[in-house]
């Protein structure tokens, strides 16, 4: 009989923690696991759906931030407003779902889910918990955090070596990558290509990949292009995706406010802007959200992750299964994923001056760029592909259900 796994997933917009969780489910058979997915309303929902996936849909669910990057401070704590508008209706829901059936397992699919952590906690359900971004591991706050999740958790699972590490005191941790899919083996003419984008066939293509953040490094990898711009015409940039919410929010009241306050800032506006300024529309393009992320990597040249969360994040690992080499600001050679000059290339994060030699540096020197890309598809295939995640999974699900 199949594990009946209730899933709880906080966030309605489709980014790399809704692309992850996907891909897992994907790579579970129903034979293995009966998943139900609770989820806000929106595009992530959608999209889940949409792929086969059981969604009960709510209108958001309560969380409370303490990543490096979320935790709060400031006006931030407004933020908390939030958790308790949706603290009702993620009651609510839980005590729905969880009458539909006999549940076999919770699984929790972010550290900041830490409200419906303490509900689950009283269903007395083995609950696995999944890490997905470095957590502040300072003050009371943290330890208040560790005390619940060594409560309420029978098995915990950070994404890779950074995120356990961020993990101080919190125990049965096991760190499992994202689970990411081959290539599409379609043979097909690709749906996009440099010419379609007004570059050349011979330019270096270098890419963001993911929602328009700051702390993902959007606004250094603007200025790097404009520096090795300078340097050399044959190469070409693109972001693709764009803010987390929709363009027309940010003509509302709301919108308008947030905004103005810095709590959701329309910064593809922003990076639309100062490339005008710059005057290097022809060489830097922003390419809409979209599911077809198979052309893109088939496209582009190189993969940029110049985050200022010092961990590498899913694209690189997706760029890597098409033996397409990453730039990662990272403080240290990582544990997991790029080897430095091996399967990629470092540099420090927030430096615009690293970053701009990096991609000088691969533009100038196709065997470079070639080497490293096969050394990242060799071990992209090995360690990170689902058919090997997966068995991590059902592993952790099958020892937290025995452990209960």
């Amino acid at each position: 009989m199949p594990r009946k796994i209730l899933y709880i997933h906080g966030v309605s917009v489709y980014g790399g923690s809704t692309r992850s969780l996907l891909e897992m489910l994907k790579s579970l058979t129903r034979e293995e696991v009966e998943p139900l997915v609770i989820c806000p309303r929106g595009q992530a929902a959608d999209i889940l759906e949409r792929n086969g996936v059981d969604v009960h849909k709510v209108s958001g669910v309560a969380s409370f931030d303490h990543t490096q990057i979320g935790y709060y401070r400031g006006l931030r704590w407004l933020i908390l407003l939030r958790t308790f508008l949706y603290l009702v209706p993620t009651i609510l829901v839980l005590r729905k779902v969880l009458k539909i059936k006999k549940w076999d397992l919770i699984h929790i699919n972010d550290g900041t889910l830490l409200i419906p952590g303490l509900i689950a906690l009283f269903t007395k359900l083995p609950i696995v918990w999944h890490f997905r971004t470095v957590m502040n591991t300072n003050g009371w706050r943290w330890k208040a955090v560790r005390r619940l999740v060594n409560a309420a958790a029978t098995r915990v699972i950070a994404i890779d070596s950074r995120v356990a590490r961020s993990l101080v005191g919190i125990n049965n941790v096991s760190t499992v990558h994202n689970c990411v899919p081959l290539p599409d083996k379609d043979t097909t003419e690709n749906s996009i290509s440099k010419k379609s984008l007004g570059f050349s066939d011979d330019t270096v293509l270098f890419a963001m990949l993911g929602i328009m953040i700051p702390y993902k490094g959007i606004y250094e990898f603007l200025e790097s292009a404009k520096k090795s711009l300078g340097v050399s015409n044959k190469i070409g940039f693109i972001y693709v995706g764009g803010n987390a919410r929709p363009d027309e929010y940010y003509q509302t009241v709301i919108g308008r406010l947030m905004n103005k306050i810095g709590f959701s800032s329309n910064h593809k506006k922003v990076i639309k802007e100062k490339i005008r300024d710059y005057g290097i529309e022809d060489q830097v393009k922003i390419i809409e959200f979209t599911t077809d992320t198979n052309s893109i990597y088939k496209l582009i040249d190189v993969l940029c992750f110049p985050s200022h969360l010092d961990a590498i994040g899913r694209p690189a690992f997706e760029a890597a299964m098409y033996g397409k080499p990453s730039i990662a600001a990272l403080t240290e050679n990582s544990d997991d994923f790029p080897l430095h000059n091996f399967e990629g290339v470092i540099v420090n994060p927030g430096s615009v001056t690293d970053l701009s030699d990096a991609i000088c540096q691969l533009a100038g020197d196709s065997q470079f760029r070639k080497t490293l890309g096969e050394n990242a598809r060799a071990r992209a295939n090995n360690e990170y592909a689902c058919c090997a995640t997966r068995e991590q999974i059902l592993g952790l699900y099958e020892n937290a259900i025995q452990a209960s």
